[in-house]
């Protein structure tokens, strides 16, 4: 009997000991897979967070860049008014000079002296003088003392004041009115404005 317990001692002690080494072991195997999960959910949060941080810089970069060029386009609209307002109103003022000038006798002067310089350009071959309707009247003090001959007057589509000559013959003719010049100012003031706002 003494041996028989001795070996079911032995025996118990065998067992408890592998169930022991068997208990570590798959407590060891739990803790490795435990291990792993966690620095696999840490790998897959890291990548994810990395991949939401990207995606929310493209995102605020673009409505960054949205939010500048809309603003860009605000700031040139208002400059592009401002200065649309601003030649009108330098045309408006050149008008209401150039209305007080013609009735000036200083008009008709410079009128004869228009009309003198195109008849030396043609030689003072026949021309063709084209006045505002409202200076048809004084067409005899516009040609006093230049040749008579071969000079017709006649209404031309003239608003401002100045006049055009044309001379058939030669097939010229010369745009001497304050309305083409009007034109030609402001146009060369809409290009400078232009020309500022392109190099800003």
């Amino acid at each position: 009997m003494p041996d028989d317990t001795k070996k079911l001692d032995s025996f118990i002690k065998e067992i408890m000991s592998d169930a022991k080494n068997e208990s570590e072991s798959i407590l060891a195997s739990v803790e490795r897979d435990r291990r792993r999960a966690l620095e696999s959910a840490r790998n897959e949060y890291r990548v994810e967070a990395e991949s939401f941080y990207q995606s929310e810089i493209i995102r605020i970069r673009a409505e960054s860049g949205r939010a500048i060029s809309q603003k860009l386009m605000d700031n040139k609209r208002v400059l592009h008014q401002y200065r649309q307002e601003q030649t009108d109103e330098l045309t408006k003022d050149v008008i209401r000079k150039l209305e007080a000038y013609t009735q000036t006798p200083e008009y008709i002067d410079h009128l004869h002296k228009l009309l003198g310089s195109a008849l030396a350009q043609f030689h003072y071959e026949p021309v063709v003088v084209y006045l505002r309707p409202a200076d048809v009247a004084m067409a005899a003090q516009v040609g006093q003392a230049l040749p008579r001959a071969g000079i017709t007057f006649e209404e031309g589509a003239i608003q401002l004041g100045g006049l055009i000559c044309e001379c058939p013959k030669r097939r010229l003719r010369a745009d001497l009115t304050f309305d083409s010049r009007l034109a030609e100012i402001s146009s060369r003031y809409s290009e400078l404005f232009e020309w500022e706002a392109n190099d800003g």
